[in-house]
């Protein structure tokens, strides 16, 4: 849930240089989703960031942790 504030006064446009050398935007949005695992009671608020052409989800560490999850294989198994 995004508090009061409109999310285009939030978003910071964050620039990066990757491996290659190339810019990548990176749009930025803090504290604007509640995220909760299914079967969960209990919910964290996270930021958003949005790579334009990107089409994966991406958990950060912090979300991981916060949220209690256990990643035993990273592309099949997670325990909550």
């Amino acid at each position: 849930m995004c508090n009061t504030v409109p999310i285009y006064h939030q978003t910071k446009v964050i620039e990066y240089a990757t491996v290659a050398e190339k810019l990548v935007r990176v749009f930025h949005i803090p504290n604007c989703v509640e995220v909760c695992p299914v079967g969960k009671k209990h919910a964290v608020i996270a930021d958003v960031a949005i790579v334009p052409k990107e089409n994966e989800v991406i958990l950060s560490d912090k979300l991981i942790d916060e949220l209690g999850i256990i990643i035993e294989k990273p592309s099949k198994v997670w325990k909550i």
